[in-house]
């Protein structure tokens, strides 16, 4: 089992402003793209605000609010098992946000809060979900249509370009 860092989350109010202020004017170049959320090539992404509450906290609460001095950052990293991550955790008792859920994407996660209450995310490789809907008998539309995802991007994650 390993984990590996992914990137870091600013969560903020216009997704589309701060896609054209950070691709156009700051020429960072976008590695994934998924409707409310835009990573960038070198670690680090964008999501909107509202979706990342829904998705996050399931609208229980309102923790990510740009208005506050609290300044909304999610750490974000992947494993190779989820499950094992997981269990791990959870015998060091820290505060979960939520045990593990499979987002709308697919993609199977958990949150915690670190020691100064800075959300930590730990899910699983996103080549992994590919490959697990994939050896499911999906197609690479349906994935696509699925996870939000260029169907390129999904064949190179999968090793199906030559």
């Amino acid at each position: 089992m390993s984990i590996k860092f992914g990137t870091t989350t600013l969560f903020v109010n216009n997704v589309k402003e701060s896609k054209r202020f950070y691709n156009d004017i700051l020429g960072q170049s976008i590695e994934s793209e998924h409707g409310l959320c835009i990573g960038f090539k070198h670690g680090f992404s964008i999501w909107q605000i509202q979706h990342a509450n829904r998705t996050i906290f399931n609208n229980h609460t309102k923790y990510i609010d740009n208005e506050s001095n609290r300044k909304p950052i999610e750490l974000y990293f992947e494993t190779d098992d989820i499950f094992i991550m997981f269990n791990k955790i959870k015998e060091l008792k820290l505060h979960f946000i939520h045990e593990i859920i499979e987002q709308g994407w697919g993609q199977k996660s958990f949150r915690i809060l670190d020691p100064d209450g800075y959300i930590v995310e730990i899910a699983e490789e996103i080549a992994g979900v590919y490959k697990r809907f994939f050896n499911s008998g999906m197609t690479l539309e349906e994935i696509s249509l699925k996870t939000s995802t260029d169907q390129n991007e999904i064949k190179n994650l999968l090793g199906l370009l030559n």
